[in-house]
């Protein structure tokens, strides 16, 4: 994944790039990864704290690398995030996408990675 990131932020111009997992543990410990690879990557990666602080990182017409759970796309708390920004140059990198792809509760409409993608709906999509 960091080698792909690298090659990306290389080749189109600045995008964002959004390291997508479904566990804190897992979006620290390659968070770690890409923060030794900073060379490679030509700039210094960023985690979202919260959804504010996501939010905010996906606005900044620079680009960036920020890591970030999927928890923080749940609609009903972040209905606000797709109006926030219109950027093209969006890629996701979903890590454990497997995972995030399935309906794991009864009342649950969509997936994870389905609620996603409504909200960023403009992002090409990586699936590891």
């Amino acid at each position: 994944m960091v080698f792909y990131a690298g090659k990306t932020v290389l080749k189109l111009n600045n995008p964002t790039v959004v390291v997508l997992t479904d566990r804190n543990d897992l979006d620290d410990q390659l968070f770690d990864t890409f923060a030794n690879c900073k060379q490679l990557l030509r700039q210094e990666p960023v985690q979202a704290q919260n959804r504010d602080d996501l939010k905010n990182l996906l606005k900044v017409a620079g680009g960036g690398i920020v890591f970030t759970t999927i928890q923080k796309f749940f609609p009903r708390r972040f209905k606000h995030l797709r109006s926030a920004f219109r950027k093209k140059n969006i890629i996701v990198i979903a890590d454990e996408a497997h995972r995030a792809s399935m309906v794991s509760e009864p009342k649950q409409e969509s997936s994870k990675m389905e609620t996603q993608r409504k909200q960023l709906p403009a992002t090409d999509l990586l699936s590891i």
